[in-house]
């Protein structure tokens, strides 16, 4: 039916029926949030873990989104308390497999959401340079509350030329590396770091497709480097395609390498 008429009808008549007439197991679920790390690798890594979790019978499902993976663990059991010490004690031991990944156990968390977090914590503040991007990042970051606390603005510099004009890009730099190079997404980090006056920047350019642009990279190159207070690092990435799914991943992989 529509779907407020059955969202109605399940809380006030069918699981009221189901409590009164049935006895119910006990099942309990419990979320890890990873970041940084596909599914089918993440697999790899804790196979023998996944496997020994069949001995306590509990399930294990692979909740992959862009950018993170989900494993809910799962348990039926007589009691509540077995049920969650189980579960708990598996999660314990997950967290010494790979603690580099795990970013929450709250399942609605994001990534950004712990970046923000970390921002505000650390009384820092972020902004951006971006170029294939197309701004989507200082668009996530305006979208939660508070925002001027620690996002210092962003320039979305498409052009070639409006990387040199704007961001102070060396042409002899874009010239001699390309447009889409780790050198000249370091020097638009600088810049954005620079006329920002921001603790990080985060620099993004690349082929997004589904056409080359400036650059004779491969369609699905971006090159994302990053600003701190320590120096500027910068990292190259195949994210595939199509279009829509580059752009978003490459918000995903930049939000990492913050977060790291």
């Amino acid at each position: 039916g529509v779907p407020f008429e059955m969202k109605n009808l399940i809380t006030e008549k069918v699981v009221p029926y189901i409590k009164q007439h049935f006895q119910l197991e006990n099942i309990y679920h419990h979320t890890i949030v990873t970041a940084g790390i596909g599914e089918s690798l993440l697999a790899e890594i804790i196979a023998t873990w996944e496997e020994n979790l069949a001995i306590e019978n509990i399930s294990l499902a692979y909740l992959p989104q862009l950018g993170s993976v989900r494993l809910r663990l799962s348990k039926i059991a007589n009691k509540d308390t077995d049920v969650v010490v189980a579960v708990k004690d598996q999660i314990e031991k997950l967290k010494k497999i790979i603690p580099q990944y795990i970013i929450s156990e709250d399942e609605s968390v994001q990534l950004i959401d712990v970046v923000v977090n970390e921002l505000l914590n650390k009384s820092a503040t972020v902004s951006f340079a971006e170029s294939c991007t197309g701004g989507l990042f200082t668009q996530k970051f305006t979208q939660r509350e508070g925002a001027s606390k620690y996002l210092k603005g962003g320039a979305v510099t498409y052009a070639t030329e409006s990387k040199v004009r704007i961001l102070n890009v060396s042409s002899k730099t874009i010239d001699e590396f390309s447009v889409v190079s780790e050198q000249v997404a370091k020097e638009m980090a600088l810049g954005a770091q620079r006329i920002y006056e921001s603790t990080y920047a985060i620099a993004t350019t690349g082929n997004a497709g589904p056409l080359k642009g400036d650059s004779d990279q491969e369609v699905g190159t971006v090159c994302i480097a990053i600003a701190s207070p320590n120096g500027v690092y910068a990292e190259t990435f195949q994210l595939g395609q199509p279009r829509n799914k580059v752009i978003e991943l490459a918000v995903q992989k930049g939000l990492m390498l913050l977060y790291k």
